[in-house]
Formats: C-alpha cells, structure tokens, sequence
C-alpha cells in the first residue's frame, strides 16, 4: 500500500514537495517500507497522482506542479519505481517530464500486467486536459 502526503514539506525544507509511504502488511501489521521522495523542487507535490501494477512491484508516482524550468509554468514530472525483494529496497527506475503547463501526473494509473501506463495532465491546450498511454518495456 502507498500512502501520499503530496503537501509535505521535503527532507531540506522545501515547501510543498511531497512524499509518498509504501508499507507492507505482514503477521496482521502494517509496517513502512520506504518513504519515497522522488524530486526536490518546491510545491511538486508528488504524490499527487499513485498507482501500483496488480503486483504490486511496480509504482508511478505523479508530482503534477512540478516546475524544472522555473519558468512558473509546472510541467509535471512522474516517478516510476521498482521494488527489488532481493534486497526489500525500491527504486527509481525510469521518470518524464511534461511540457510548459501541463501538469503531468495528475492522475497515473499502471495496468494489472504493469505493461501499461495511463497518465493525466490537468492543463494541456489551454487546460483541456489530456491522457496518454505509454507501454513500459
């Protein structure tokens, strides 16, 4: 299970960057397995957009107002991590980054065989919206 606290303020005091929680359920418990931070930048908010493959091996992690640029214009950026069991550790394996205002990884989705990513954007062609689908090889 992930749990998002896409407000949290980050690890050097950045205000607003996000973070997210995976946890494990073992022996009736719930115990933390990493917390994830995925960009540095202020008010990214990642965390925004989640979604776990039906394996739950794989998460995509959305920061939709993340700005790279620093331009004012968030173009979003998401986050792809990989569980690794043989040493119970996740990891960023792949990541994009959207274009000038489009806010990418409002919404994330993988699908059940983790072959698939849909993701959303809030405002792209003058915030109309958009989703996209990408196949992960």
């Amino acid at each position: 299970m992930a749990i998002s606290s896409h407000w949290e303020d980050g690890n050097t005091g950045e205000a607003g960057q996000g973070a997210v929680r995976v946890y494990e359920y073992s022996s009736g418990s719930w115990s933390l397995m990493q917390k994830i931070t995925p960009r540095s930048y202020a008010n990214a908010q990642c965390g925004f957009g989640l979604g776990f493959n039906g394996a739950g091996d794989l998460l995509a992690i959305g920061c939709p107002f993340d700005d790279d640029s620093n331009d004012g214009t968030p173009e979003g950026y998401l986050s792809l991590w990989q569980y690794n069991s043989s040493n119970s550790t996740w990891s960023e394996i792949d990541n994009l980054t959207g274009s000038a205002s489009w806010e990418l990884g409002s919404s994330v989705q993988i699908s059940d065989n983790g072959n698939r990513l849909v993701l959303g954007t809030m405002c792209h062609d003058n915030c109309e919206g958009r989703i996209t689908v990408y196949d992960i090889q």
